[in-house]
């Protein structure tokens, strides 16, 4: 990473700060919460998502055949991968690893609130809050590794048990959605289930929002080190105009699908 600031911090807080997590650097610390809330989330939704759409109209399901929904099921997962592709593109491209981690951990949020509130709004709602927890997902996963990684200079032998204790955040999280969301599923109480995992992305979002990023601008300032994942290259033009066409179309492929023209 090349030097920009010109202030250094004393010995003490840069010890702190290199070493504040388990021997690792301190941003590690939030972000390791980022990450396991927003799996906590994903995998809080994932086992109710095909037991929901195929349970009974009457207890409170949307009553699709079991191949329906396990094909409604498979293409979410799979996009849900797909995603990161474009969404790691935008976010060395144009808005940066950190605006890109923002922006997609909002857009989940907003995607699991979608699902949740579906048992008032209807059908179409659920489907919104799949597209959008497929495009924020696209954004954040790639990010929030990219980040980690850029903690460590190049031959920093704690780069792999960084990476280490930070996968353990997935795995933390996946437990505790297990272990919580699984009351819900027993009992059928679908949208609980889905509110729980919408608690976890809000969890992850406010951490990162008023944590992640103020030690990461700190670790960067008092390390003298240029934050690279705030930068993005400005190799490509007019990148935003065609975002916001792509979601314009979504936008009316969508409408028209729950207004039945398509």
């Amino acid at each position: 990473m090349s030097k920009t600031s010109k202030t250094q911090g004393s010995d003490a807080e840069l010890e702190a700060l290199e070493n504040g997590f388990m021997g690792h650097p301190k941003p590690l610390r939030p972000l390791f919460f980022t990450e396991m809330w927003e799996r906590f989330s994903y995998y809080s939704i994932r086992p109710l998502l095909v037991l929901f759409m195929v349970a009974t109209v009457g207890s409170g399901g949307f009553g699709f055949d079991e191949t329906t929904a396990s094909a409604i099921y498979g293409i979410f997962a799979g996009s849900l991968y797909l995603a990161a592709v474009p969404g790691g593109w935008l976010a060395d491209n144009w808005l940066g690893q950190e605006r890109a981690l923002w922006w997609g951990s909002i857009i989940i949020a907003l995607g699991h609130l979608s699902i949740a509130l579906s048992a008032m709004f209807g059908m179409t709602l659920f489907f919104v809050g799949l597209i959008c927890i497929v495009l924020g997902s696209g954004l954040f996963k790639t990010c929030i590794s990219v980040m980690v990684g850029a903690l460590y200079p190049e031959g920093d032998v704690r780069r792999d048990s960084g990476f280490t204790i930070f996968y353990m955040g997935i795995n933390i999280g996946a437990l505790l959605a297990a272990l919580i969301v699984g009351v819900f599923k027993e009992q059928g109480m679908w949208h609980v289930g889905f509110g729980v995992g919408g608690l976890g992305m809000l969890a992850s979002l406010l951490i990162y929002r008023f944590s992640a990023r103020k030690t990461l601008a700190h670790y960067a300032q008092a390390k003298n080190i240029t934050p690279e994942w705030e930068r993005a290259n400005d190799s490509h033009k007019n990148i935003g105009r065609w975002v916001l066409g792509f979601l314009a179309l979504l936008a009316a492929v969508v409408i028209l699908v729950a207004t039945g023209i398509m």
